[in-house]
């Protein structure tokens, strides 16, 4: 019989790990927990992947709980030990730090780990019971520099400047996408350079419409490239008084959030990478409990590409999308 998948916020307090903050749910009549969640952080593209894990769980008949680290990785090692101490079996993870998996698994002294959305940067962790779903990220970031390609040869510019809203350090996704947003652009004969150093702004809303507000006078750049969505929907907030938008100053992101469909409809954004939360969200549920009944991971699922680097991995497409096809998603 299938068991309850989490830990109590009451249990979590009780054992003193402060850190897996935001649960909720109960626990199997034994007081035992099979699989549990551990959310790195929740930013708007993570709460949605969040929220589609724990719709999947509960089609397979498990009631799942999050553990919250709040980006920080000391405390995603409290919350696997109290997962580990309620029974937990089976881990889905989404790592607060790419090179803290090595460190996380030898916390889980064997238990099944399945990392979701953010992969460790050393694939050799990666086996029959350690395994990833996500996708290419270094696709998003050449969606983004094709798409900027095409919009500057069509206005035939060959020299551009760009300011770069950057994701968090130490996450391997946050360079690849930026990297391969830049590599695209190379490759189409677009000489590309940096307005100013990098905008770090951890993905987040709030802190990319400061920073592009307090950029320094007289600065000038053709575009905005963003690691993803919620730091491009910021930067729009700051320039929307002076009135550019995608014809103007064209800014690309990755995810495809609710509010950038409709910048995108009401062509404030010249495009975005589709992140498939849905898609990974299924996967990772479905490998977990592969894992749990001794199955192999990848056991029933569709719409997913072996990755080129681990027998272990599998990756979701990520899809360009612009004013022209937002509305068929």
């Amino acid at each position: 019989m299938k068991k309850v998948l989490s830990l109590t916020l009451g249990l979590c307090m009780l054992l003193g790990f402060t850190g897996c903050g935001g649960q909720t749910g109960t626990l199997d009549a034994a007081g035992n927990a099979d699989i549990a969640l551990l959310m790195a952080e929740r930013d708007e593209f993570l709460s949605v992947l969040e929220q589609n894990i724990e719709s999947e769980a509960a089609k397979a008949g498990y009631e799942l709980q999050s553990y919250d680290a709040g980006a920080d990785p000391a405390k995603q090692m409290d919350c696997i030990t109290a997962a580990k101490n309620s029974g937990a079996k089976v881990l889905i993870v989404n790592l607060t730090e790419s090179e803290l998996a090595a460190n996380l698994l030898e916390e889980t002294e064997g238990m099944k780990v399945v990392f979701v959305n953010r992969c460790p940067a050393d694939r050799s962790l990666l086996n029959e019971n350690t395994v990833y779903i996500g996708a290419d990220e270094t696709t998003s970031g050449r969606l983004q520099g094709e798409a900027l390609a095409a919009y500057f040869e069509a206005a035939g510019k060959k020299q551009i400047s760009y300011l770069l809203l950057s994701g968090r350090d130490r996450l391997e996704h946050t360079v690849l996408r930026t990297q391969g947003a830049l590599v695209a652009l190379e490759q189409a004969g677009i000489q590309a350079t940096p307005a100013v150093e990098p905008l770090v702004c951890d993905y987040d809303r709030a802190k990319a419409q400061t920073a592009v507000e307090n950029l320094p006078a007289g600065t000038t750049y053709d575009c905005v490239i963003s690691n993803n969505d919620a730091m491009a929907l910021g930067a729009l907030a700051a320039l929307e008084p002076q009135g550019d938008g995608a014809e103007a100053l064209p800014v690309v992101g990755v995810d495809l959030l609710d509010d950038a469909k409709v910048a995108l409809a009401e062509g404030k954004m010249l495009m975005t990478a589709r992140q498939d939360a849905a898609g990974e969200a299924r996967c990772a549920v479905r490998a977990a409990i592969n894992l749990l009944e001794g199955k192999p991971f990848d056991e029933g699922m569709d719409g997913v590409t072996p990755a080129a680097d681990s027998e272990y991995a599998v990756y979701l497409p990520f899809e360009a999308v612009t004013a022209q096809n937002v509305s068929n998603f």
